[in-house]
């Protein structure tokens, strides 16, 4: 399972200083937003969701993303659809 935010990549600006602080670590870290910058926080974003569907297909299963807000039933559904091993 993978959770994202779309705010996270999504609508910044072309320029200025993006504060940011990692979720697991609470390392703050503070960014230089340009022109460009967008595309390749997105294309990051789109080999990472790619990667995780690739390792979760390797072990048969289909890879869950949950965007913007966290669900229960996203989940009990997922392992409701499930083809038991």
């Amino acid at each position: 399972m993978a959770l994202s935010r779309s705010a996270d990549y999504e609508g910044l600006p072309d320029w200025g200083l993006w504060h940011v602080q990692d979720r697991e670590t609470q390392q703050q870290k503070t960014l230089l937003l340009y022109p460009g910058f967008n595309k390749k926080l997105r294309n990051a974003m789109q080999v990472r969701r790619e990667h995780v569907r690739r390792f979760f297909s390797g072990f048969g299963a289909e890879a869950l993303f949950l965007q913007n807000r966290f669900k229960p039933e996203y989940i009990t559904e997922y392992f409701l659809q499930r083809q038991p091993l």
